[in-house]
C-alpha cells in the first residue's frame, strides 16, 4: 500500500503543473482504485469525460476502468459512448465485446469482438477473448484457434491463460498441449 500511497502523491503533484492531462488523470484514477478510493476515481474520471465529452479514446479508458472494477452496466453504457463518437474504434468493440462475454451474452460478445480483429488486427486483448468465448462455449478447437492468434499478435500473459477460468474447458482438451509456453 505505500507504493501505492506514494504513487498517488506523484501524480497529484503531476496534475498541479499539468490538470488537463488525462494521461495522469487515468493513471491516478487506476491507483486510486487500487487502494479501494472508488469515488475519487470516478470522480476523477467523470472529470476526464466532461472535459473531453467527444473522445472515443477517453471514453475506452473510462470504459475499461469500469470493466476492471466489473461495473459492467456503466462499463457498457461508456463503450457504447465511445461507439457513437467513432464507430470504428476496435478497442471501443474490444471493450464493449468483454462485458458482454462477461454477462454471457456470447452471440453480442462475439460479433463485437469479431469487429474488433476486423478493425484492429494487431490488438491481442480482443483474439484471447474469443478464445475465452469458445471455451465457455464448449468449442476447444476454436478456443485453441483464437488463443493461439492472440499469442501471435503478441499477448504474453502466460499466467493469465493457464490460469483463467474462462479457459478451463481449454486447459481440459488434448489440443491446449500443442501451446508452448
Amino acid at each position: 500500500m505505500k507504493k501505492f500511497a506514494r504513487a498517488e502523491e506523484e501524480l497529484k503533484k503531476a496534475l498541479e503543473i499539468d490538470p488537463g492531462s488525462n494521461g495522469v488523470r487515468y493513471l491516478l484514477g487506476d491507483v486510486l482504485s487500487s487502494q479501494g478510493k472508488t469515488d475519487e476515481a470516478n470522480e476523477l474520471f467523470a472529470g476526464m469525460e466532461k472535459d473531453s465529452p467527444d473522445s472515443a479514446i477517453v471514453k475506452d479508458l473510462v470504459g475499461s476502468f469500469h470493466l476492471r472494477d466489473g461495473d459492467y452496466e456503466l462499463g457498457e453504457q461508456v463503450f457504447k459512448e465511445a461507439l457513437e463518437v467513432a464507430p470504428g474504434y476496435g478497442r471501443a468493440h474490444a471493450g464493449l465485446g468483454t462485458i458482454y462475454l462477461r454477462l454471457g451474452r456470447y452471440e453480442e460478445a462475439e460479433e463485437l469482438l469479431k469487429r474488433c480483429v476486423e478493425i484492429s488486427p494487431d490488438e491481442p486483448d480482443a483474439y484471447y477473448n474469443l478464445a475465452c468465448l469458445y471455451s465457455l462455449k464448449g468449442d476447444p478447437e476454436k478456443s485453441f484457434k483464437w488463443l493461439s492468434k492472440s499469442l501471435e499478435k503478441g499477448f504474453d500473459d502466460l499466467d493469465h491463460i493457464r490460469s483463467d477460468p474462462d479457459l478451463q474447458n481449454l486447459r481440459k482438451a488434448p489440443v491446449f498441449n500443442k501451446i508452448k509456453f
